[in-house]
């Protein structure tokens, strides 16, 4: 039996549903076919009025009104996603989200990702975030933008900002800022906001 997320790429549609594999064509589409929408989602999120998710429906709305009753490709979508991507998705410095696409919709990837990070009262109301961010298991050429979140309790969890790793790598992180209280904890990914393992 093959794993389903080993199965193969999105764009394999249902020939992913093999005697080896007979839910990967449910688990890949259904699934991962979504969690790519909410990932395009959680990295164009930004404060924009209060409205964290403007840019988010803006594309998505641009695309139903465009194709609405035809067919369209997963490069329509591109194009579409591309016109409203913010320069912090703009990983590969080219302007395009031809890496998301590869890496996400025609390729079968998931990448482990860790952290070991630290909070330390540095007096004044300030505190020092710090530790490294991981990503292992992937091509060297994969990138992901990580999120880090300050964890405040009563389920308070606050986006600090995201790390950019390609590869296998890991990053150092070292941030003073001032805060109301120490947070509990510093985490990444606490949305779910990247698929990993």
């Amino acid at each position: 039996m093959v794993a389903n997320a080993d199965a193969g790429a999105v764009t394999q549609g249902f020939r992913l549903g093999t005697e080896r594999s007979p839910g990967a064509a449910r688990a890949i589409l259904y699934g991962k076919g979504a969690y790519v929408l909410h990932m395009l989602r959680m990295m164009m999120q930004e404060n924009r009025n209060g409205d964290v998710d403007a840019a988010f429906r803006a594309m998505m709305h641009e695309f139903v009104t465009t194709w609405a009753g035809m067919n369209p490709s997963t490069n329509d979508f591109q194009q579409i996603a591309e016109k409203h991507m913010l320069p912090v998705m703009n990983l590969a410095r080219d302007g395009r989200l031809d890496y998301f696409f590869e890496q996400w919709v025609h390729g079968t990837d998931i990448p482990t990702l860790t952290s070991a990070l630290q909070i330390a009262d540095i007096g004044g109301g300030k505190y020092r975030v710090s530790g490294t961010v991981t990503q292992a298991g992937v091509p060297a050429t994969f990138h992901t933008l990580v999120p880090v979140y300050l964890d405040f309790g009563d389920e308070r969890v606050q986006k600090l900002g995201m790390v950019h790793l390609t590869g296998p790598a890991t990053e150092n992180l070292s941030v003073d800022l001032p805060l109301p209280q120490k947070p509990r904890r510093a985490l990444i990914n606490a949305h779910n906001d990247v698929l990993s393992r």
